[in-house]
């Protein structure tokens, strides 16, 4: 995992406190998502090696989807198991049936 994104959803009733705080060699970051929680999707990514701490709620409600970014080279090629094709073919049919 190379870093971590945080995607917020406007609610209809919004919110208020839940910031982000992001630290990182001696400076700090911090965004307040409570801000047009009702009317804006509003997102914020940072690296694994930060610290980071997410004040709680202080009232509303909120919707937020969190992301590991995880970087694959070329040489991080998912291992196979031999002999398996048939039934990757058989899955993938099916799934796109």
């Amino acid at each position: 995992m190379i870093g971590t994104l945080v995607v917020q959803l406007p609610c209809c009733e919004g919110h208020t406190g839940g910031s982000l705080a992001v630290r990182h060699r001696r400076k700090q970051y911090v965004h307040d998502f409570a801000q047009d929680s009702t009317t804006s999707t509003q997102y914020a990514a940072f690296f694994a090696d930060c610290e980071h701490e997410l004040t709680p709620l202080t009232g509303g409600m909120r919707l937020v989807l969190a992301y590991n970014l995880v970087f694959r080279g070329p040489a991080a090629a998912a291992p196979r198991l031999a002999g398996c094709s048939a039934a990757e073919r058989q899955l993938k049919a099916a799934v796109q049936a």
